[in-house]
């Protein structure tokens, strides 16, 4: 029978060993590699305006807000984009009286975080705002369609992915106020590759140690 050397049983350790650690390792730095920051600002523009920070129809007046989420520790990651502060725009409706079915309106996003190109979401507006004896009433839609766009590229450094940008339609009645929200779900495809080479130096650290014991034996 063939006999093995110690030179021969230490490297199968370390190497059986080290493979965990460098599996371990590896799964650690993709998950945590999916924790990207995306952040930017809007613009509007209804029918043939041109885009700008604060755009008003009828008494239907959409202002700028920015956002800046971090996905969650997971691949995919996903953040909402859903409050006063991390928003798409802020919508407010007054009591004017307007027909609103029959415009457009069209929503710009402008990433400063991470390196992607701008997206623009198109929307249907429907409703009206009317007088009758008993005052003002009536309801505003804005229906974007599609409100999803999947699989848009971007880069984080040395590493990038795909995400998927989800708008929710905006629904509001006369004298009401409310925000345009969202939210991103991030695929990383390509993880940022300082993990990799420190593990592959450490894996070569190992069988240096394999051999120094070999010879001391």
């Amino acid at each position: 029978m063939a006999q093995v050397s110690p030179l021969s049983r230490g490297l199968r350790g370390l190497v059986s060993s080290g493979a965990v650690a460098v599996a371990i390792a590896m799964s650690t730095a993709t998950t945590a590699s999916a924790q990207i920051t995306f952040a930017g600002v809007t613009s509007y523009k209804f029918d043939a305006q041109s885009f700008g920070a604060t755009r008003t129809l009828g008494g239907l007046t959409v202002t700028q807000n920015g956002f800046s989420v971090v996905t969650t520790a997971s691949n995919p990651g996903s953040a909402q984009i859903n409050t006063l502060g991390n928003s798409l725009g802020f919508v407010s409706l007054n009591n004017a009286p307007f027909t609103y079915t029959g415009h457009t309106f069209q929503m710009q996003v402008a990433f400063t975080a991470p390196t992607t190109n701008n997206q623009v979401f198109f929307a249907n507006v429907l409703g009206a705002v009317s007088l009758s004896g008993a005052g003002p009433h009536g309801v505003v839609r804005i229906v974007f369609a599609p409100s999803q766009i999947i699989g848009i590229p971007f880069s984080n450094g040395p590493g990038g992915g795909t995400y998927n940008f989800h708008v929710n339609d905006v629904k509001l009645e006369h004298g009401e106020s409310t925000l345009i929200t969202g939210d991103i779900v991030a695929t990383v495809t390509t993880p940022e590759p300082g993990s990799s080479v420190l593990l592959a130096t450490g894996f070569v650290g190992l069988i240096g140690i394999a051999r120094r014991r070999s010879r001391k034996a």
